[in-house]
């Protein structure tokens, strides 16, 4: 019974080895063209303006549907979001801290 045991964890060890293998090609080491692999690819950041003034502007912030992530933040922590209130948001409990500094 062991005998079989061992098998079976070889057979399963030895096939989970050969897929992880066959999940890179090894061609892209290769290739200097390649200067990425399964990322996904870069885009340009799309905020609607109110007015055609505002877009020759080229200033996000004068959107009315762009925010700011830049100065101190509220953070107040509660155990369930059902506990979670309107009054939660202006607590003189919040602590504020300022965000790291690459989400700013």
């Amino acid at each position: 019974m062991k005998s079989i045991k061992r098998i079976t964890m070889t057979g399963v060890a030895l096939i989970m080895g050969c897929v992880g293998m066959m999940a890179q090609t090894g061609n892209e080491w290769d290739d200097p063209t390649i200067t990425s692999v399964n990322r996904e690819t870069a885009h340009t950041l799309s905020i609607p303006m109110a007015t055609e003034e505002d877009i020759s502007k080229n200033d996000f912030a004068a959107s009315p549907y762009y925010q700011s992530l830049d100065g101190q933040w509220k953070f107040q922590w509660v155990n369930s979001p059902s506990k979670v209130t309107s009054t939660c948001r202006n607590s003189r409990k919040s602590r504020r801290f300022c965000p790291p500094g690459e989400m700013r």
